[in-house]
């Protein structure tokens, strides 16, 4: 057995035994009989997808429903900044997925709201994640088409059914899915619908300094430049800018390293959390970086952005364009486009033999 073909079987057994799960419980928990004007949103996707769907919070909801807002907990320093009228709530994923006495007290916390709606907004749906809408109990139960392959056909299918509404399966960008859902589902005209931040980050107010921000690494391996070709861009650099490097405090050491000498570049790995860094992007002149969660907070804040992406979900996220957004996107185009992290080569081409002279053409072209 090839480690393609062990890799597919791993996950359909594991897809198997949660859909074994999900239908255990539903014999408890199935659809409510009473419902008030509680509307619940579900996005248990990493930083860049919850940034997404914040945009449901920049805008004017019908003040007919109160909202509430479901994201992982270990994400909920993204809205330490918010103050808005929808409740965020969240989810411990290792408590749900290994405490069943968790697990079902959640469930029954999602119940007790009585929704009249629940959107499922996560772009990678899994069945634990269905579960979550579909146990709720609201009156209607509504998802985006999954688009992504790592839900056998036979289960993806299956899970759409028992949604009342499946939305969106001919558009695949997730920016292009939360403004239809906006527009179509809300009544807010498009041209009337705000992508970059208004209440998400209220610290970071836009006055403009004379540095670059560079977050150079990404929640999946594949998906980062190498940090030696950010290096260069760095020295490349020196006389022209500052530049703040971003980053969790496990990457602080490597970044050490690789920018060490560099007098014009702080190492600020570790030292910021989301909204503070929001709010050093939102005073940059421009942000690199890769298909990142930092990146999208770049496009909210409004600030340009030069973006490293790869064929691996093409489209998906990125390229996005929008009248108020600034972004210039690099990748190597291949044929293997849309290979969703299955990467058939030692390394994604798409994203490594993006050269370094080119983005730095952009960037001292921008700057100047």
């Amino acid at each position: 057995m090839t480690s393609g073909e062990k890799y597919s079987a791993t996950i359909y057994l594991n897809n198997l035994l949660a859909f074994f799960v999900y239908r255990f419980l539903r014999l408890f928990f199935r659809k409510q009989s009473t419902f008030s004007k509680n509307m619940v949103f579900i996005n248990t996707g990493q930083i860049g997808d919850i940034t997404i769907s914040s945009l449901l919070l920049e805008n004017n909801l019908p003040s007919t429903y109160n909202y509430h807002f479901i994201i992982l907990k270990r994400f909920r320093q993204v809205f330490n900044d918010y103050s808005g009228k929808t409740q965020i709530i969240e989810l411990d994923e290792k408590k749900y997925k290994f405490n069943p006495l968790y697990r079902t007290s959640f469930i029954k916390t999602i119940r007790n709201l009585k929704p009249a709606k629940c959107y499922n907004l996560t772009s990678a749906r899994g069945i634990s994640n269905d579960e979550l809408a579909l146990l709720s109990g609201a009156e209607e139960t509504i998802c985006f088409s999954n688009s992504w392959k790592n839900l056998k056909k036979l289960f993806s299918k299956k899970m759409d059914s028992y949604y009342e509404r499946v939305l969106y399966p001919d558009e695949q960008n997730e920016y292009k899915r939360h403004i239809n859902l906006l527009n179509r589902e809300f009544g807010i005209p498009e041209e009337e619908i705000f992508v970059r931040n208004r209440f998400m980050f209220k610290s970071a107010l836009r006055d403009q300094m004379n540095y670059i921000t560079l977050a150079p690494f990404s929640s999946e391996p594949l998906r980062c430049w190498p940090l030696e070709k950010f290096a260069n861009i760095c020295e490349m650099l020196k006389g022209k800018c500052e530049v703040l490097i971003l980053g969790s405090n496990e990457q602080y050491e490597i970044c050490d390293q690789i920018f060490s000498g560099m007098e014009h570049v702080m190492n600020l790995c570790g030292k910021n959390n989301i909204p503070e860094a929001a709010t050093l992007i939102s005073k940059a002149l421009l942000h690199l970086g890769n298909d990142s969660g930092l990146t999208h907070v770049a496009l909210k804040m409004g600030t340009p952005v030069a973006a490293i992406i790869g064929g691996y979900y093409f489209g998906k996220f990125f390229p996005f364009e929008n009248k108020e957004i600034k972004a210039k996107y690099f990748f190597k185009e291949m044929e293997c486009f849309g290979c969703e992290w299955n990467c058939i080569y030692d390394r994604a081409y798409c994203v490594t033999d993006v050269g370094v002279d080119e983005v730095f053409r952009y960037i001292e072209a921008y700057l100047s």
